[in-house]
């Protein structure tokens, strides 16, 4: 053994421990599962509503495989949209030609770039940045605000879809100005970057920075020199964000493409009829919505004026509906239930969010409903003359729910 090799310390016989700090784009990037759910291939069974050419619907199930992380990303982008139709309903001061009406969702021609866009306020040039580059950074914190029955209240999703993107870029306008940025690297400006012949570790330290910061500014591994040839290109490609004078157009439009190395490098292409049922989905739940989706020169529009009932009204099936309301709980719960006799799934949405698993909630809603059919005289005549007694699950049996449950804090 040389002297070398004897002086080098060996980690396990030392008892050394590997600590490391990381950046908050290296943590999702790294543990994207944790940040955005299951991370790998998943089956599951998926609905449809499916309009035939007399306008009539019909409910299927398929079974399904995709990512839900990927699936979440989606989400994300979409759920700002639906939460900024959910507030400019209950908001007075905003004017009517203001309040957003639109979600124009659009998907490549390959199925890898997404594009969803609102008609809604916009977002102040001097928050933008804040929104879409830090994580805890939104509108939603206040107990106000919940009441209006958002989904996103935590202030990370969108800024979590940044930074498993490789192409991020978002355009905004609110009151007379729009912002727009591209929050990825731009391939040229990385060919330029390498043309800088620094090390592969640096290059990528360098990309990183960007991702994390939104600048390269004070990145020690860049001269003033890099810096002066990295400006010209940074601004044509819109690196560095513009702000200039949009007269009364508003609206976001957040456009992404998933990194697939952050997803086990499977493929994050989208299924186009899964992303249509999923608009769909959003219309059903927000009255009065417009939900658009546009792929390869085709446009489903979907606009429900009475919600998931239209559904219903517009289809064979037996159904009873149910709902209640009380505005001054602490949860200002809104349910609305629709019984369909016959043996299918039951369906749940929760603030425009479908719930695979339903929940407690619903399971209490739908033995209480056994429970009150079974109470029924002509069930207990029924009982009586068979020398038998029904259960919940005979009862069961015989219908199915769809749920749209609005609820404060549904945690």
């Amino acid at each position: 053994m040389s002297a070398n090799t004897k002086d080098k310390p060996n980690t396990k016989e030392s008892g050394e421990r590997n600590f490391k700090k990381l950046s908050n784009v290296e943590h999702v990037r790294m543990r994207t599962g944790m940040w955005l759910g299951q991370n790998s291939m998943s089956t599951f069974e998926q609905h449809f509503f499916k309009k035939d050419s007399k306008g009539n619907y019909e409910i299927t199930h398929e079974e399904l495989n995709d990512i839900p992380a990927k699936l979440k990303c989606l989400d994300e982008a979409c759920m700002n949209a639906v939460d900024e139709y959910r507030k400019n309903q209950n908001d007075k001061t905003v004017k009517e030609g203001q309040k957003m009406t639109k979600l124009i969702v659009s998907l490549s021609s390959d199925c890898g770039r997404v594009s969803v866009e609102d008609n809604g306020r916009g977002i102040l040039a001097k928050n933008a940045e804040g929104v879409f580059l830090h994580l805890m950074y939104g509108e939603n914190f206040d107990d106000q605000v919940k009441q209006d029955h958002v989904a996103g209240q935590n202030g990370v999703g969108i800024s979590l879809v940044r930074m498993v993107s490789n192409f991020f870029r978002v355009t905004t306008n609110n009151k007379g100005q729009t912002y727009k940025k591209l929050f990825s690297v731009h391939d040229d400006v990385k060919k330029l970057i390498r043309s800088f012949k620094l090390s592969p570790e640096d290059y990528e330290k360098v990309i990183l920075y960007y991702d994390e910061h939104g600048s390269f500014k004070d990145c020690s591994l860049l001269t003033n020199n890099h810096l002066s040839q990295l400006q010209p290109l940074m601004e044509k490609t819109f690196m560095i964000e513009t702000i200039k004078p949009c007269g009364d157009e508003h609206g976001t439009t957040v456009e992404f493409e998933l990194e697939p190395k952050y997803f086990n490098k499977l493929d994050t292409k989208y299924n186009p009829d899964l992303m249509r049922q999923y608009l769909q989905d959003i219309a059903m739940t927000n009255p009065g919505l417009e939900v658009q989706f546009h792929h390869k020169n085709k446009t489903d529009k979907f606009k429900f004026k009475k919600g998931m009932e239209e559904i219903f009204l517009n289809s064979e099936l037996t159904y009873y509906k149910m709902e209640y309301k009380d505005p001054n709980s602490t949860s200002q719960i809104n349910l609305e239930t629709y019984f369909v006799i016959g043996q299918n799934k039951t369906l749940t949405w929760v603030n425009s969010n479908f719930a695979v698993q339903g929940g407690s909630a619903i399971e209490y809603l739908e033995n209480r409903i056994c429970d009150e059919v079974r109470k029924k005289s002509q069930i207990t005549a029924l009982e009586k003359k068979l020398k038998t007694q029904s259960t919940r699950n005979d009862v069961r049996n015989c219908f199915h729910m769809y749920v749209n449950l609005r609820i404060l804090n549904p945690r």
